[in-house]
């Protein structure tokens, strides 16, 4: 089930702001510990926000450390413990095709990220997979 789908304005270099679009899917009917579904972040690039600063390729560890810290927040409120580290979210990327580039496919990347002892992601490493794949991640369709 999609819980949140807002625009996301994330810190860039020089602490320039960019914007992207997050959707958030959760299996809320499961045990947040035992759920059989992890919580899948599709991460999106908005074509019509000129990057002014980086893209999210580029600042898809901070992004997503942030994004972890959020639910984070957000599962302590609704659960009363905190129970959401790396490996119970998925991060997604999903760059559509540009409206300037007709020839230009729409892309989807897992990626995965190491932690360092301070709980920062780093090291993201992207893995192509389809749109069906990500439809199976987040158990909808996505619009």
């Amino acid at each position: 089930m999609k819980t949140l789908d807002a625009s996301y304005v994330f810190t860039a270099d020089a602490q320039i702001p960019s914007t992207c679009r997050i959707r958030i899917f959760e299996d809320l009917e499961s045990d947040p510990k035992y759920g059989r579904w992890p919580t899948t972040v599709v991460v999106t690039m908005l074509w019509e926000h000129p990057q002014r600063g980086a893209g999210i390729v580029n600042r898809i560890e901070e992004i997503a450390t942030e994004l972890r810290d959020l639910q984070r927040i957000r599962r302590r409120g609704r659960f009363g413990k905190e129970l959401c580290d790396v490996n119970d979210m998925i991060f997604v990327q999903h760059i559509p095709p540009s409206p300037n580039d007709l020839l230009a496919e729409e892309r989807f990347s897992r990626v995965t990220f190491k932690s360092d002892c301070k709980g920062v992601l780093g090291g993201p490493l992207w893995e192509n997979i389809t749109r069906r794949e990500v439809t199976e991640l987040i158990q909808c369709h996505l619009d």
